[in-house]
């Protein structure tokens, strides 16, 4: 007759009983999982409609303060020039331009031009540093507002 060891028969115990509650946790998942769905018909959280051209104005004009940072602490305007960032760049870079912002002759100029090769020799406005100065004046650059804070008409 075999002898009953209570050390092993305690091993065999703990490891049943992992194994029961690993199989309890599963079939409650599995169980909860086949409900039918949501408990609300509609979201219960009413969402607000905007103004469309509230928020439009506001991505294109509202600076949040923080012109003083791009203008003295990063110098934007005097690093735009130096590192020669002309509008053919700028469009490389993803900066889109409000055509309607650009004065008329401007924008005649620039439209003739961007129907070439875009070389600095048939393009000079679009390879000019000081043609982004002036878009970025017109208030052309969307999401960069100029800031006149001497109130002699540029960007600092």
């Amino acid at each position: 007759m075999r002898r009953f060891d209570v050390a092993s028969f305690d091993r065999y115990s703990r490891w049943t009983a992992a194994v029961v509650v690993v199989w309890c946790l599963g079939l409650a998942g599995y169980l909860l999982a086949q409900s039918d769905g949501p408990r609300f018909s509609t979201n219960p959280n009413v969402h607000q409609t905007g103004n469309a051209g509230a928020g439009r104005d506001v991505f294109r004009f509202e600076t949040f303060g923080n012109e003083r940072f791009w203008t003295d602490a990063v110098r934007l305007p005097a690093g735009m020039i130096a590192s020669n960032f002309t509008p053919v760049r700028a469009l490389q870079n993803g900066l889109h331009i409000d055509s309607e912002a650009i004065p008329a002759n401007l924008r005649e100029a620039l439209v003739a031009e961007l129907r070439t090769d875009l070389s600095a020799a048939r393009a000079p406005l679009l390879n000019s540093v000081s043609t982004t100065v002036a878009l970025v004046n017109a208030n052309a650059v969307i999401g960069l507002p100029p800031k006149d804070s001497n109130g002699d008409g540029r960007i600092n």
